[in-house]
């Protein structure tokens, strides 16, 4: 019933969910219909039964499928309903489109060609919106995020989601927050119909933080950010309540700013995203008796790669 193509950059979940539309169309499937199971499909197309898992999880968020823990899976009338509705509005879209290309003399080659050259870049770019409560944050987590799984970050402010602020959202597949806020974005997820990922911070990066700070003060150097006494007013909250912490957020191209402050910095902690070009010239002008930190990643590793193995599905 199903197949996969192993040689297409088609995710896995896109090429069956095409397949149960084109069965759903043509009458091989229809409302209701059980589909085979996880360890029956794996076997078929020759996958592990984890992959069919996900791919069953991802129809099901897009209601194409119902799962039943006990009985199956079935295919969705209120998805298949759904699904005949939007085929039957693209398909009057594109016999516009293609009366149109023949007025305009394209061959039928020529606009398959057209079709894949438009098709191929939305296959590659993944958008997420990256909803936080300050912009310190949104700067320093989504830098980590893009750079290292290499994806479009879209920041969200958690206070500006109103008519306007949610139209950001728009195209993006993906909602991202960490666990402070992960009820509230659950619940916009379901009003937007999009998947939500919380991101786990890493510990370490707070404890080294603060294990510094108990030897005096210290810089912590950062990629970029707007409003570094905001984030540094932040973090004193979250290290230390009191607000005794003796600590100072510059951004690491402000090379004058730093070197105003390196004599009386007792270590300086570098962000992961520091420019690195900064820490061979910082190696060279600070005092010998400064120490030198490099600081883990923010966001977990283990949360990194499970959001970029999600994201190999869009």
């Amino acid at each position: 019933m199903f197949r996969l193509d192993k040689s297409t950059d088609v995710p896995f979940p896109i090429q069956i969910l095409e397949q149960i539309n084109n069965h759903l169309h043509f009458g091989s499937l229809c409302p209701e219909d059980r589909l085979p199971s996880v360890r029956q499909l794996a076997s078929s197309l020759g996958v592990n039964p984890k992959t069919v898992q996900s791919i069953y999880h991802y129809l099901e968020s897009q209601g194409v499928v119902k799962i039943h823990p006990k009985s199956g899976v079935y295919v969705s009338r209120i998805g298949w309903l759904a699904t005949q509705k939007r085929l039957s509005k693209l398909g009057s879209r594109f016999r516009d489109l293609v009366n149109e290309a023949q007025d305009l003399g394209l061959s039928e080659r020529e606009l398959k060609r057209l079709a894949r050259r438009w098709l191929q870049p939305r296959r590659n770019k993944v958008s997420c919106a990256l909803v936080e409560c300050s912009w310190e944050l949104l700067e320093l987590i989504g830098a980590e995020i893009s750079e290292t799984i290499g994806i479009h970050i879209v920041p969200a402010l958690l206070q500006e989601l109103d008519t306007t602020g949610l139209s950001k959202l728009k195209d993006t597949e993906l909602l991202l927050t960490t666990s402070n806020h992960l009820r509230d974005i659950q619940r916009l997820g379901i009003s937007l119909h999009k998947e939500v990922f919380c991101l786990r911070l890493q510990r370490d990066f707070i404890t080294g933080l603060k294990s510094e700070l108990e030897k005096g003060k210290v810089l912590l150097l950062v990629k970029k950010t707007r409003r570094p006494q905001v984030l540094a007013s932040t973090l004193k909250t979250l290290l230390n309540p009191q607000g005794n912490a003796d600590l100072t957020v510059v951004s690491s191209d402000r090379k004058e700013s730093i070197q105003e402050i390196l004599s009386e910095t007792n270590s300086i902690y570098f962000s992961s995203s520091c420019l690195p070009e900064m820490r061979d010239w910082i190696l060279t002008s600070k005092p010998t008796s400064t120490s030198l930190v490099e600081a883990p990643h923010l966001v977990a590793k283990s949360s990194l790669e499970q959001l970029r193995d999600i994201l190999t599905f869009f």
